[in-house]
């Protein structure tokens, strides 16, 4: 599932959770699923919105812009993290 949580000044709040069983999470899913949460919240109460590396993520991330122009998009770096430390603790 997919999971939207807002972040600001006063707190973390959950937004929403997407099921995704059966769906195919590719380019266009993501779109549709983060501008849904992005209305929900108000595009004016929206700074950045933060996915992790995978391809589809990283995909929608020019169409979100387009579609949000004073939102920033950014990949995760905790998300990075972990995959470099994975790699990493293969090799011993």
């Amino acid at each position: 599932s997919n999971q939207t949580v807002l972040v600001t000044s006063n707190g973390v709040f959950f937004v929403s959770s997407t099921h995704c069983i059966g769906k195919k999470k590719d380019k266009a899913f993501m779109v549709e699923d983060i501008s849904t949460a992005v209305k929900a919240v108000g595009e004016e109460n929206v700074f950045i919105i933060c996915l992790d590396g995978a391809t589809a993520c990283t995909r929608a991330f020019p169409d979100l812009e387009e579609k949000f122009p004073k939102v920033f998009t950014l990949r995760c770096a905790t998300h990075g993290c972990n995959l470099l430390l994975g790699d990493i603790g293969k090799k011993f």
